[in-house]
């Protein structure tokens, strides 16, 4: 049987990502860019990537008013090839966001789908 999750273990979530992905940052945060939960790998600065997605998430909602509809995923690519993927979801009502920060090519929807669902987990205990 697999063990739920607590509360204390967002962190548990986004470092499993992290290694599993071999990202560079993931960051959870909410709406006004508070930073919930964070596994940056040594040498990258999480609250940095929470200021970017923060901003990020204001030009989303921006999109929303003018009518693109709720945003699955939002993705900035460097001149290096990182792409930073912020991918917006609901739990209870609150809108949070999942971000990466990824090397060129690293595969992430299905890990960051995983990571959602673990997120859901956590936070319905």
């Amino acid at each position: 049987m697999e063990e739920a999750l607590g509360p204390g273990n967002l962190m548990d979530v986004l470092l499993s990502l992290n290694s599993t992905g071999g990202y560079l940052v993931t960051v959870l945060t909410d709406t006004d860019g508070l930073v919930l939960a964070s596994a940056p790998s040594p040498g990258w600065d999480a609250d940095k990537q929470a200021a970017v997605v923060a901003l990020i998430q204001r030009a989303a909602h921006q999109a929303q008013i003018v009518s693109l509809g709720m945003t699955d995923e939002i993705s900035i690519r460097d001149v290096n090839g990182r792409r930073l993927i912020c991918r917006p979801f609901e739990v209870d009502g609150k809108v949070l966001l999942l971000s990466i920060l990824a090397d060129e090519g690293k595969p992430y929807r299905r890990l960051t789908n995983a990571a959602v669902r673990g997120v859901r987990r956590v936070w319905a205990i």
